[in-house]
């Protein structure tokens, strides 16, 4: 049922309905006028046709284009198995070179975990590098990017800037993972996986494949004697058995 009159809208929608009206208008009065000269029509189309083509080559074509976000990560990587002081004194000598640069304003850094991998690891370090503000550095030498090129030049070092998005990867490219499904030795998924990554690094989108699983770290191997080690348990704990006396 319907009011028999109608009054009109509150103010706030009277204003609406007026700019909803006049934007209509004016659409349909471009459309009447492209109508009436299609030469333009068209070629106002080919235009913006070809501006979207320029733009596209032009444009980087990731999923997020990296940015400089005012730090640099970096890892310092030594043989196998080495002794975490030699890593320590590596991080420091590698801490006290950084801070000679003129674009970095200060040097975070620990030993004894990998970034890459992400796992405790006694030859790898770990390294934040802080950048000054963007207004203190000048040129692209002094680019988040160009810092990172640098430090990978020192020995055992690798940099890269971090990842647009937190997540998508460590270095902002991709991560893949390896499955036993099969139950094949260790040395049978590192063969695998550095086949794998030698055949990525063959393909012309991606650069710096590498696999992070390593089975060579000296370990030793204990071949336990069960019953002698329970005897030998028996007996210490005989031997250290206090006496008690009940009253």
């Amino acid at each position: 049922m319907l009011k028999p009159t109608h009054g009109k809208p509150w103010l706030p929608f009277r204003w609406f309905n007026r700019g909803f009206d006049n934007v209509l208008s004016g659409y349909t009065r471009g459309v009447q006028f492209f109508i009436r000269r299609a030469v333009i029509g068209i070629a106002l189309v080919l235009v913006m046709v070809g501006v979207t083509v320029l733009l596209f080559g032009r444009l980087p074509g990731g999923l997020v284009p990296p940015e400089d976000q005012g730090y640099v990560l970096a890892s310092s990587t030594l043989q196998d198995a080495p002794a975490l002081n030699r890593t320590e004194a590596v991080r420091a000598e590698l801490s006290n070179k950084l801070q000679e640069n003129a674009a970095i304003a200060d040097v975070i850094s620990f030993a004894g975990f990998g970034i890459i991998a992400g796992g405790l690891k006694t030859n790898a370090g770990t390294t934040f590098v802080i950048l000054k503000d963007w207004s203190a550095r000048e040129g692209d030498s002094e680019a988040s990017e160009s810092v990172a090129t640098q430090i990978t030049g020192l020995s055992n070092v690798v940099a890269f800037k971090p990842p647009p998005i937190t997540g998508m990867s460590t270095t902002g490219g991709f991560e893949a993972y390896l499955q036993n499904r099969s139950g094949a030795p260790p040395k049978a998924i590192m063969e695998t996986a550095q086949a794998l990554a030698v055949a990525a690094n063959e393909r012309p989108e991606l650069a710096g494949v590498q696999a992070t699983l390593n089975t060579g770290i000296p370990r030793y191997d204990a071949d336990l004697d069960r019953e002698k080690a329970m005897i030998s348990r028996t007996i210490w704990i005989a031997s250290t058995r206090v006496p008690t006396t009940v009253v």
